[in-house]
């Protein structure tokens, strides 16, 4: 069954991936902040370096430039939908339909 598409369900998808990046930051500024906390005291040796290691180079990539990459995608997904259906196949349909048979 077909599903109209409107620009509204587009902004709220817009919004929801707006959402999902601010608490993403959020979340993440929280836990660096208390693995920052955890680890610049009276942690030392081998097994603190090779968690702030860890840390740098798995956790952070993961929790911040993956998720702006995969955002992003997402918001150029939207942004496709919407110019392609709304912006042009809808007006050139509107307009094949205002004059049936005229070569559309």
């Amino acid at each position: 069954m077909a599903k109209v598409l409107t620009r509204a369900q587009i902004i709220q998808a817009r919004d929801a991936v707006d959402a999902y990046v601010t608490t993403t930051n959020s979340l993440y500024q929280n836990l660096e902040s208390t693995f920052t906390a955890l680890t610049s005291t009276n942690w030392t040796g081998d097994g603190s370096d090779g968690s702030k290691s860890f840390f740098t180079s798995a956790v952070t990539p993961a929790l911040t430039d993956r998720v702006t990459d995969i955002t992003k995608a997402l918001r150029d997904i939207l942004d496709n939908c919407e110019q392609t259906f709304l912006d042009r196949v809808d007006p050139d349909l509107g307009e094949a339909n205002k004059n049936p048979g005229g070569g559309a």
